[in-house]
């Protein structure tokens, strides 16, 4: 039987981010998106807005949700990958 995740998808509206969701929902995956809200989501995911630079905004968005697996295709360095998945995935990804 297959294991269904739940999968957060940083940056998960974009060139990457499209393609990677549709695969994950097509795989019976639960995809959520984190994104500015500057493309569409894509359909069948979950969105929650915020911008990562915006620490206390990233906090209200992620507060009180858990993920299976964190894929971020907009981590620049460690810090941006601190703050959004330490406490939050047991694996992440960044790109």
């Amino acid at each position: 039987m297959p294991v269904s995740l739940d999968v957060l998808l940083i940056g998960g509206s974009g060139f990457l981010g499209r393609p990677t969701a549709n695969a994950l929902i097509e795989a019976g995956h639960r995809v959520t998106v984190l994104t500015r809200g500057t493309h569409d989501s894509p359909s069948g995911v979950e969105t929650m807005a915020a911008d990562r630079g915006d620490r206390a905004a990233l906090a209200r968005a992620l507060e009180g949700r858990r993920f299976d697996l964190t894929v971020d295709f907009v981590a620049y360095d460690s810090i941006d990958i601190e703050g959004c998945c330490s406490s939050r995935t047991p694996r992440s990804v960044a790109t």
